[in-house]
């Protein structure tokens, strides 16, 4: 059995084993030395208990896993954060995957004129930052690789950050009361999008909001700088001569291909599920339709099979109904009352339309009066 047990675990047994030995010996000890008397005071078999226990622990080794001894949990061996203060639950964050930095952020951007780039096509999304006056492109076929740029725009620190998991691309002041911080990736999680750490304090930020959760900075919030997601035909158009970031980014990455294909297929289950802070899962099934802009179907159900509960526009409320079993309410119909209405005034002008034209053959003679 032990050939399939990792080394790891067969260690952690063993060191919980030899704890158990030890324990088991300073009770047993006492109660040994005390039945056989043998004419030694109390300090005396209290001093040789004690060393007995001595050796049992030298033999042992360290006792890691046990209070002060075990190192830090994993979570946060890498870290020197501030976890005592948090403005958020700490659960909240899960793994991405990826380690601290193994998603590296681009310190040394490189850029090449627009009117120099040929590795980009027209339909290509770049992200759009304009800052002091001044446009720049940055591609996302390597944000997505990097998802942090650390840049100056002029006098202006910058940060152009991008989460390929909520296709949000969001660039910031880096200026936080006067100090400017530089930034990298946690390989955390928190409901799908980026969670971002200062080199300084080592604070987690979210990206999206910009504002510090964990951390000595906790509860501190960049300032947004404009930035939109472009074609690159259209960006070229409006920046012929514009810096675009180029591929030169010191680390070799496969641009162009996406490394989260099939992450955003509507027919695949999300990777990392948000939590719904609106209300109780138990709840989620009732829902609210609306049709038109006057006649408002309002619509809700309740139960696996439940009843379906119409309402009026004028307030009144409709007989109800039982859905058959294994029938939502999407599968019913709901007539919309916008296209009753035109079907309505279409079969009126008709009408109208053909009175006159019956009007204009009576009076040329060719029909009866």
């Amino acid at each position: 059995m032990d050939g399939v047990i990792e080394p790891s675990v067969r260690n952690r047994r063993h060191i919980l084993l030899g704890v158990v030995g030890i324990l088991l010996a300073a009770a047993a000890f006492p109660v040994a030395l005390v039945g056989s008397g043998g004419g030694q005071s109390d300090a005396e078999k209290l001093a040789e208990v004690n060393a007995r226990l001595d050796e049992l622990l030298a033999e042992a080794g360290p006792l890691v896993g046990l209070g002060e001894a075990s190192p830090p949990p994993p979570e946060t061996a890498a870290w020197s954060t501030d976890f005592s203060k948090h403005s958020v639950p700490l659960d909240e964050f899960q793994s991405g995957g990826p380690s601290k930095d193994g998603i590296p952020a681009i310190d040394t951007p490189r850029y090449t004129r627009a009117e120099n780039v040929d590795f980009l096509a027209d339909r290509e999304p770049v992200i759009l930052v304009t800052v002091e006056g001044e446009s720049r492109a940055y591609p996302l076929q390597i944000l997505t690789w990097h998802e942090i740029v650390n840049t100056t725009f002029g006098d202006t620190p910058v940060a152009v950050t991008f989460c390929p998991l909520c296709n949000t691309a969001i660039a910031f002041d880096r200026q936080l009361d006067g100090e400017v911080l530089d930034f990298g990736t946690t390989g955390k999680l928190r409901d799908s999008d980026l969670v971002m750490y200062d080199r300084q304090t080592e604070s987690w930020w979210q990206q999206f909001g910009g504002e510090a959760l964990v951390g000595e900075l906790a509860g501190g919030k960049l300032r947004q700088l404009p930035a939109r997601i472009v074609s690159w035909r259209d960006f070229r158009r409006a920046h012929p001569s514009g810096l675009v970031l180029n591929r030169e980014t010191g680390f070799l990455r496969d641009y162009g291909t996406n490394p989260y294909a099939g992450y955003d297929d509507i027919a695949s289950p999300p990777i990392f599920a948000a939590r719904n802070r609106r209300r109780p899962a138990a709840t989620q099934s009732a829902r609210r339709l609306r049709r038109g802009r006057r006649g408002r179907y309002r619509g809700s159900v309740s139960g696996a099979h439940g009843e379906a509960d119409d309402h009026r526009p004028d307030g009144r409320r409709r007989a109800r109904r039982p859905l058959a079993p294994g029938r939502g309410l999407g599968a019913r119909r709901f007539r919309d009352r916008r296209g009753s209405r035109r079907r309505r005034r279409l079969r009126a002008s008709r009408r109208r339309a053909g009175a006159v034209h019956g009007a204009l053959l009576v009076r040329g003679g060719c029909l009866p009066a």
